[in-house]
């Protein structure tokens, strides 16, 4: 499986009542994006561009805002509040993957114990079919 490249949120996990029941669900994003009773800091993560690097380096970046100056902008690098990714977009996360054992394993960042059991950070990068791979809660498919 070929991950290197610019990868588009395609669908996102989220807890949905179903029959009177809260069960994870599968969902489009873009019907999340559509749904307008849904804060615009629920979608944010939906509109992220994700790169994978050769050498084992992922971005995420998101559009600057729009309206947003030159002059905020560069006061936002000078402070180290955002860096940019290119002239139309900032870097929100920075992760890693790796291949190891024939499997492509991705950094979540979460770290600590879980029932005094360390966790273990390195999730594997699943081929969830039809071009889309799966991250955390995200199925990802690639962009052109």
């Amino acid at each position: 499986m070929d991950i290197i490249g610019k990868w588009k949120i395609a669908e996102s996990m989220r807890f949905l009542e179903v029959d009177g029941k809260l069960e994870r669900v599968w969902q489009k994003a873009e019907d999340i994006i559509a749904d307008e009773s849904l804060d615009e800091s629920d979608k944010q993560m939906l509109y992220a561009d994700i790169y994978f690097v050769e050498g084992g380096e992922v971005q995420w970046v998101l559009p600057i805002p729009e309206g947003a100056s030159q002059e905020e902008i560069d006061a936002a690098v000078a402070a180290g509040e955002i860096t940019l990714f290119d002239d139309k977009h900032f870097v929100i996360s920075s992760n890693s993957w790796k291949e190891e054992d024939g499997k492509l394993l991705f950094n979540t960042g979460i770290h600590g114990t879980i029932l005094d059991e360390a966790v273990n950070p390195w999730d594997e990068i699943k081929d969830e079919g039809n071009g889309m791979i799966g991250i955390m809660m995200y199925h990802l498919a690639k962009a052109d």
